[in-house]
């Protein structure tokens, strides 16, 4: 009877403190560690293989960003959706789990020329 009766306001704002420093510590630390990659790339001698480091770099942030969009928007839902309908909780859970991994084989896979040119001739014609 006494914890019913008790503030609760730490158990409301402890898991939010608790994402948000999560994600912008995790932020943080990804934003770091591609300054030193881009340093490193950046004294390349190469403009070729700058080039091909940076593609790789720039594939690698677009699967972060999927993943982090994602997770974002179901904690969003969870969060402040408690009117919205069953089914956009459902849909959402689903794009969480099945969008990333699916999305990750098309982004790293664009880069190849093959591929390429079929996706720019099957779009020209």
């Amino acid at each position: 009877m006494k914890l019913a009766c008790a503030d609760i306001t730490f158990n409301r704002v402890y898991p939010v403190v608790l994402v948000a420093l999560t994600f912008f510590l995790d932020a943080l630390i990804i934003v770091f560690s591609y300054v030193f990659i881009l340093r490193t790339v950046m004294s390349i001698a190469s403009g070729e293989e700058r080039a091909k480091a940076l593609n790789t770099c720039v594939s690698h942030i677009i699967c972060v960003l999927v993943f982090y969009i994602t997770v974002i928007g179901l904690t969003f839902i969870h969060r402040f959706g408690k009117h919205a309908p069953h089914v956009v909780h459902i849909t959402m859970s689903y794009v969480y789990f099945l969008f990333p991994p699916f999305m990750n084989p098309i982004i790293y896979s664009i880069k190849t020329k093959q591929i390429q040119r079929s996706i720019l001739r099957l779009l020209s014609a």
